[in-house]
């Protein structure tokens, strides 16, 4: 329970960082399909993080099938969202110092995900 707990934190941390970022992104030029692909992976990870918290856990001990998809959903949309990372600081619409912590705060997503779905298959 506590991953899941840091897990929703590092949620709301993402969204609130890309949703910013996203504002940056817009004020530079940035292509308008580029900068809705970014916001619409990066904030799709906590829509997806809250949706598997609100999976029961006596539902999620019968059958985590439904708690392993959201979780899973999440992780699909955090390597999207590392993927337009990547393309935006290669396209230096990022600097180094927001890459790095864009990146760190992604990494650390994606490594609890990890985690908490090897433990309930």
């Amino acid at each position: 329970m506590m991953k899941q707990t840091i897990l929703k934190d590092k949620g709301f941390d993402i969204g609130l960082f890309v949703i910013n970022t996203h504002e940056d992104l817009v004020n530079k030029g940035l292509d308008y399909k580029m900068s809705q692909r970014f916001l619409h992976f990066g904030t799709n990870i906590k829509v997806w993080i809250d949706d598997a918290d609100k999976v029961p856990y006596d539902e999620i001990i019968k059958d985590p099938t439904e708690f392993l998809n959201s979780l899973s959903n999440a992780r699909k949309y955090a390597l999207e969202t590392k993927k337009v990372i990547i393309s935006l600081h290669e396209t230096k619409f990022i600097d180094n110092e927001v890459n790095k912590k864009l990146t760190k705060l992604i990494d650390y997503i994606l490594e609890l995900l990890a985690q908490i779905i090897d433990k309930e298959r």
